[in-house]
């Protein structure tokens, strides 16, 4: 009677050990979001929406998101073609557009994407002139999402929207000015740019009124020595 007693309390035992661990083992994997099991000396598992068996002892399973997401991030001291150095706010949205990628990145995708933007960015801004740059305020938008895509596609990653505000306010202009930029007004890339003989004899751009030319001397002309 003892023996039986002592069996079926290990065969319940036994029992709700094994539904613990199928309970534990089922994991779910939520909408807008991507599994990825760690794998212990093998390959990542990669899980997709919904209920997965995953093995409870050993590496927690991990969720990362899909998208879109907005991302941000500051590009310092990028200098442009005439020596200008500026800053940049950088912001885009980007998803997951390969989700297998973007599992097995040895980074996070967010990371590696902000890397890609503020590399691609500062790049544009090196190719750049100021004086380009400051009236069109988003001339970097799209060759910088271009770039951006470029060299964040390895890790299943697509940017839709990418914008960049140079923070013009805190630009530091070069020290020594290019030879070429001699009749710009004293403003450089923040005011007119004046390329005309009034700007060149010393008056302003947008005046409308050349500097007049000194006036003949007075008098009667001396005689030519013999």
């Amino acid at each position: 009677m003892g023996l039986a007693v002592w069996g079926w309390i290990a065969l319940t035992a036994f029992l709700v050990y094994g539904i613990a661990f199928v309970l534990a083992s089922i994991r779910k994997v939520p909408v807008g979001r991507i599994g990825v099991v760690p794998g212990v000396g093998g390959p990542r598992r990669v899980l997709g929406e919904g209920l997965h068996w995953v093995f409870p002892i050993g590496p927690r399973l991990l969720l990362i998101p899909k998208g879109p997401e907005r991302i941000m991030g500051n590009v310092t001291g990028a200098q442009t073609k005439d020596g200008w150095r500026l800053e940049a706010w950088v912001q885009l949205y980007a998803a997951v557009s390969d989700e297998q990628a973007a599992a097995l990145s040895e980074k996070d995708w967010r990371t590696v994407t902000l890397d890609a933007a503020l590399a691609a960015v500062r790049l544009a801004i090196e190719r750049s002139d100021a004086a380009d740059l400051r009236p069109s305020p988003h001339a970097l938008d799209e060759g910088a999402r271009d770039e951006t895509n470029a060299l964040s596609g390895r890790a299943g990653v697509k940017v839709d929207w990418l914008r960049v505000t140079v923070k013009w306010p805190t630009a530091t202009p070069p020290a020594h000015p290019p030879a070429s930029d001699a009749l710009r007004d004293r403003d450089g890339p923040f005011g007119d740019v004046a390329r005309s003989p009034i700007a060149a004899y010393g008056g302003h751009a947008g005046e409308g009124r050349p500097v007049p030319p000194p006036p003949p001397p007075r008098g009667p002309v001396p005689p030519a020595p013999p």
